[in-house]
């Protein structure tokens, strides 16, 4: 959808740059180590999303109904 917009934060050696069309299942870059405050969480990811710009459920977009 051409009106989505998506944010990815903790991410290091970005391999994509705004505006660009991506695929499902391209790397859009590596998960960079968790911060002190986060540790207990592991290595993880941060998704928004906004569709203009009201923000989307991320695990809408994805299919899923709840966090596991």
């Amino acid at each position: 959808a051409a009106d989505l917009i998506s944010t990815y934060r903790g991410l290091t050696d970005v391999r994509v740059v705004a505006g660009q069309a991506v695929t499902a299942g391209e790397a859009l870059g590596a998960v960079a180590e968790t911060i002190d405050a986060e540790e207990a969480l592991g290595t993880h990811l941060h998704v928004e999303a906004a569709r203009a710009g009201t923000p989307v459920d991320v695990l809408e977009l994805l299919g899923e109904s709840e966090i596991e």
